[in-house]
C-alpha cells in the first residue's frame, strides 16, 4: 500500500471536519427548529400578529405615485409597444385587408390565433374554430384556401376575392 501525501491527509482532514459539522447540525438543529416552530404557532400570539396587520393595512394609504401606476397599468394600450413602427402599421394595415364586406353590409373579421401541425397534416384556428386547408369556415361564403406559421389565405367562393390573414399572438 502506497503511503498518502501529505495533502491527501489535509483534505481527508478538512472531509472529516465537515461531516462531521453536518452530522452535529443536523442533529441538534432539529430540537431548536422544533421549540420555534411550536412557538410560532401559538394561538394567541398568532392572533394578536392577524389584529395587528389588519390594523396596519387598514391605515395603509397609496402615494401619489402608486395611485398612479396603479391607473397606468389598468388602461389599455392604444398601441403595442413592443412592435417596431414599421412593423405595426404592417401589422394594422394586414388586419384592415383581412376585413371583407359582405352582400348584407356587415362587416366579417376573421382572427387567426393558432397553428397546429401534426403528421404532416396542418390545422389553423380561426375565429375559435380548428380548420384544415380546404374546409369550409364558420362564415357562408368563405374556404380556407392556405395555411402557414404566419398567416392564412381565404377565399371567397363567390367572388375568389383572396385575404390573407396574419397570426395574431
Amino acid at each position: 500500500m502506497k503511503k498518502m501525501e501529505k495533502r491527501e491527509v489535509i483534505i481527508l482532514g478538512i472531509m472529516a471536519v465537515v461531516v462531521l459539522y453536518g452530522a452535529f447540525t443536523l442533529l441538534v438543529g432539529k430540537s431548536d427548529k422544533k421549540t420555534m416552530l411550536a412557538r410560532a404557532l401559538s394561538s394567541s400570539e398568532l392572533k394578536t400578529m392577524t389584529s395587528d396587520l389588519a390594523v396596519t393595512l387598514s391605515k395603509d394609504i397609496l402615494s401619489p405615485g402608486e395611485a398612479y401606476a396603479i391607473v397606468r397599468a389598468e388602461t389599455e394600450w392604444l398601441h403595442d409597444p413592443f412592435y417596431e413602427r414599421k412593423s405595426y402599421r404592417e401589422l394594422l394595415q394586414s388586419k384592415e385587408t383581412a376585413r371583407a364586406i359582405v352582400d348584407t353590409g356587415k362587416k366579417i373579421t376573421f382572427n387567426y390565433t393558432g397553428y397546429l401541425e401534426f403528421g404532416g397534416r396542418k390545422m389553423a384556428i380561426i375565429n375559435g374554430l380548428e380548420y384544415t386547408n380546404g374546409d369550409g369556415l364558420e362564415t357562408k361564403g368563405y374556404f380556407l384556401r392556405n395555411i402557414s406559421p404566419a398567416k392564412v389565405t381565404i377565399e371567397n367562393i363567390d367572388s375568389k376575392q383572396k385575404i390573407e390573414v396574419p397570426i395574431e399572438e
